[in-house]
């Protein structure tokens, strides 16, 4: 009996060992091993930069598949000139006794609002930040211009316009980029308007302080149609953005949701729980954030990945996202840069992982300072910036 039961006991201990063993087999050294590269490159192509650059310290076999697969070498090298190499900074423009408001970028140009003796848009070439169009759009002071979006055809601008007998006036304005003209200025809502987005099917989607969200048809550009109003919020709408058919929108009583074009309805809303001023989305994701914190959601779970804090003291004033970076741009003159391949490898810390600061950059040369910023983008390999000073700024990380 006492053999049996030994018997059993060893049993065990063996079935302990080999499932230990099991769980720490080394997948990617066997798979190394049998000349199985093109899978272990499928596995590598799915982690991070940060993922990486630790998986390369395990040991010289896996630092040399890190190294020997295009894909994760190429990742790791853009990540670092991210997070490590000093950026080209190239003054777009420098206006002075004006104001950047509001900034919108399409494949080949920059555009962007200024405020000063006229209410201003001036539009840049990427390639040589050449100004190719400067467009006057209403000569009245305070007429600013509180947000804009452009394609390669259309540029639409939001402003708030001189008293009248009735009020403050908000206004729509069309314009077509080829022949520099304004086709049509529409107002499709009565309090100020917050955000615009150009859809891909003609619409133009706009967010405003009455708490609704009108959709505009401009296929004929000379007569938009107001098609459709969403309403839901009960606050006002304090930021937009649109990916796709796709709008996700943030009101002030810190309530998220997200709008399907398609179908004109609100398919989920969101309790941010935290003080909600900017929303960005790059579905499945999206970011909203308000004074120093920045908020990670996974829209299909409807699950907050990620709660961020920015730099001591700062403001959150500007908030944007790409497909591999989130930034917030701060009262201080700061940009905090998270890369989103690490936060969702599930690396710890809420930090940012590189603080980028913007002031008053003379002729391309960076010093540090102070800058209201009003104005971001962020793209593959840069970051655009605006700022009430005046200044719009590139700032390039490509390696």
């Amino acid at each position: 009996m006492a053999g049996k039961l030994f018997a059993v006991a060893h049993d065990d201990v063996e079935n302990d060992m080999l499932g230990d063993m099991v769980n720490k087999s080394d997948i990617l050294g066997l798979l190394a091993d049998r000349g199985l590269l093109h899978i272990t490159d499928k596995i590598l192509k799915h982690l991070g930069a940060a993922s990486l650059l630790a998986l390369r310290l395990v040991n010289h076999m896996h630092n040399d598949l890190v190294m020997n697969s295009r894909f994760a070498r190429i990742k790791v090298k853009e990540e670092l000139a991210w997070l490590q190499k000093t950026p080209s900074i190239q003054l777009v423009s420098d206006n002075p006794g004006h104001m950047v408001t509001c900034m919108a970028t399409d494949e080949n140009t920059i555009v962007y609002g200024l405020l000063g003796r006229d209410a201003t848009v001036n539009i840049h070439n990427k390639e040589d930040f050449k100004l190719t169009a400067r467009l006057v759009q209403e000569h009245n002071f305070p007429a600013s211009i509180s947000s804009m979006d452009c394609n390669s055809t259309t540029l639409v601008t939001c402003a708030y316009e001189a008293h009248t007998r009735d009020g403050m006036q908000y206004a729509v304005h069309l314009w077509l980029r080829k022949e520099k003209t304004m086709t049509a200025k529409f107002r499709p809502h009565t309090d100020l308007i917050r955000g615009v987005k150009l859809s891909n099917n003609q619409l133009v989607v706009t967010a405003s302080n009455d708490g609704t969200i009108a959709i505009t048809n401009i296929a004929d550009p000379w007569n938009p149609k107001l098609v459709n109003r969403l309403v839901g919020h009960t606050d006002i709408i304090c930021s937009v953005d649109l990916d796709g058919h796709r709008v996700a929108s943030v009101s002030t009583n810190n309530e998220l949701r997200v709008w399907s074009l398609t179908k004109m309805t609100c398919s989920m809303v969101i309790p941010t729980k935290s003080p909600t001023l900017r929303v960005a989305l790059k579905w499945p994701l999206a970011a909203t954030g308000g004074q120093s914190t920045v908020c990670l959601w996974d829209l299909p779970s409807q699950v907050c990945i990620r709660t961020l804090s920015g730099p001591n003291g700062g403001i959150l004033n500007v908030l944007s996202m790409d497909t591999s970076h989130l930034v917030m741009g701060d009262h201080m003159g700061r940009l905090s840069i998270w890369s989103l391949d690490t936060l969702l490898d599930g690396h710890v810390g809420d930090k940012p992982h590189r603080i980028v600061y913007v002031s008053s950059c003379n002729q391309g040369e960076q010093k540090v300072g102070q800058e209201l910023m009003s104005a971001l983008k962020v793209e593959k390999n840069s970051i655009i910036t605006g700022g009430w000073a005046g200044k719009c700024i590139c700032w390039n990380f490509s390696p």
